[in-house]
């Protein structure tokens, strides 16, 4: 989670003033008040943060709204307290999660974010809003870097798909796997924590000689399998076979969901 920076905390300290300032000035009830402020206009001025560079203030903004609606009754009323840290928790939401007012507001209706008040209020602004949003369970996804990480993905597969029927070198990658654990997994007939030494590209072994920390081969197809790509290399006068491969992936390496390119 992000930090809010100096002028979101700056349009989150005026908020809470203004929600607290309701309480004496609106000429509605607390949640009535939270309604009509979190749908108007003048809630985007604060999202966007225009308010800013605006000329009106709260007490404007309150008096506005005192026009535009008809007068109610004046209950419930929150507390001082109440109203500032929800104003303020509204406007950290908005601004680390990228929402705006309404959006904001539909999530956390004012008859149910006041009872997040005293689970939360002594909590960092940043942590309450987090909590809060875990506590409905929203995740915060970035698509466009989840987009930019399918993009790296497929070219990555596509750049490995031409090494298909090239003869590489791998490595025995020492730093993953103990000698002991290698011997086992090539009598089980598949070694992972190999990599071609050209790319620097992790690799399946399938067959080839316990002894040997670098082994010549060729590609013979890639396993796509959890976002992962990785080519399956057979050592020189070794003889493939993919249904055996396939076993050993689904046996010793619980792999369920896989994809053999070739």
């Amino acid at each position: 989670m992000r930090k809010l920076d100096f002028n979101e905390y700056k349009i989150c300290q005026i908020q809470g003033r203004l929600f607290e300032k309701s309480i004496e000035c609106s000429k509605f009830s607390s949640p009535m008040f939270i309604r009509r402020f979190m749908t108007s206009e003048y809630a985007k001025t604060f999202a966007n943060k225009s308010y800013l560079i605006g000329n009106i203030n709260e007490d404007e903004i309150i008096d506005e709204l005192n026009i535009k609606y008809q007068s109610s009754t004046k209950k419930p009323m929150y507390t001082v307290n109440e109203m500032y840290w929800i104003g303020y928790v509204y406007a950290s939401i908005s601004f680390l999660y990228e929402m705006s007012p309404k959006q904001v507001y539909k999530l956390f209706s004012a008859k149910e974010i006041v009872k997040y008040y005293n689970i939360y209020h002594t909590f960092g602004i940043e942590e309450a809003s987090e909590r809060m949003m875990e506590s409905i369970g929203y995740e915060n996804v970035n698509y466009t870097k989840k987009g930019v990480e399918i993009l790296k993905r497929l070219y990555l597969l596509d750049e490995l798909k031409k090494l298909i029927g090239q003869e590489v070198t791998v490595d025995f990658n020492d730093k993953q796997q103990s000698y002991l654990e290698k011997v086992e997994r090539l009598r089980k007939g598949v070694l992972q924590n190999y990599y071609i030494k050209e790319k620097e590209q992790p690799a399946y072994v399938y067959g080839g000689n316990s002894n040997d920390t670098h082994i010549n081969g060729r590609v013979v197809g890639i396993v796509y399998k959890n976002n992962e790509s990785l080519p399956i290399v057979v050592p020189q006068n070794v003889e493939y076979n993919q249904k055996e491969f396939e076993r050993t992936l689904i046996l010793h390496d619980k792999v369920t969901k896989y994809k053999i390119l070739k």
